[in-house]
């Protein structure tokens, strides 16, 4: 894919099935942008910004 990066993990992530070494990520669309963006609150600014950055991460990913 173009314009797409692979990130190498120094520590794997583990779920219950998987355990991954890399992330190959790419250039989010702005559709994805403004999805990743409704999690953000005024109210929990902090923690509404970091599931937004967690959300566009797992859109972007392969």
């Amino acid at each position: 894919m173009e314009n797409e990066k692979i990130l190498v993990l120094d520590t794997p992530i583990e779920d219950k099935e998987n355990t991954y070494q890399e992330l190959k990520l790419r250039e989010p669309t702005v559709y994805e942008v403004q999805e990743a963006a409704n999690f953000v609150r005024l109210d929990d600014l902090e923690t509404t910004i970091l599931e937004s950055q967690t959300d566009l991460v797992r859109r972007i990913s392969g």
